[in-house]
């Protein structure tokens, strides 16, 4: 027995540490509003994790009622597929993948793929929308799970030592300027 443990122990330590997050080049408010499609503020009304149809991945469908169209012609509500989630007891977690909860307030950068919505730039196309008593409104950006970068002289990307620091803007403040990037 004590055998069988050794070989389990020697087996963990070989396997090489993975990853614990995504690398991507920095969005810019104008580089997410000229990607996206459309840009929404709305409210989440319900998320819920499913397999896909192979059974090889989590996805999550998170449903949002729109209350502003910010850019483009979406109306009403619009499901948004993000990868990860929890289903049946097993976890798939995707870093720098956004994630949402019932009831929260978000701006949202998406685009259309493969016959669903999804986020532009990972997290950084979501922005949650923070109310707080006699204060305006805020937007606020969490980048967990992602290092960011940006392309240096060879066409590589040179990834930023620091952790991203949330952005958080006045929400009024953050939807005029994406309405001025908006091509008419």
């Amino acid at each position: 027995m004590k055998t069988a443990w050794a070989v389990v122990a020697a087996a963990l330590f070989a396997v090489p540490s993975i990853a614990s997050g995504a690398v991507m080049l920095k969005l810019e408010t104008k580089d997410l509003t000229d990607q996206a499609e459309a840009v929404v503020l709305g409210t989440v009304t319900s998320t819920k994790a499913q397999w896909n149809e192979g059974k090889t991945k989590i996805v999550t469908l998170t449903t949002v009622k729109i209350g502003e169209t910010v850019k483009g012609d979406l109306k009403g509500e619009v499901q948004i597929r993000t990868f990860g989630g929890e289903v049946d007891g097993l976890a798939q977690l995707v870093p720098g993948m956004p994630r949402f909860a019932k009831d929260q307030e978000v701006v949202l950068f998406l685009k259309s793929e493969d016959k669903a919505w999804h986020v532009v730039g990972l997290g950084q196309g979501k922005y949650e929308v923070v109310r707080e008593k006699d204060k305006d409104p805020l937007v606020m950006n969490r980048l967990e799970g992602l290092s960011l970068g940006k392309k240096d002289d060879k066409g590589g990307v040179a990834i930023d030592k620091e952790k991203p620091a949330p952005v958080q803007k006045p929400l009024k403040d953050f939807l005029l300027e994406i309405k001025s990037y908006v091509k008419k």
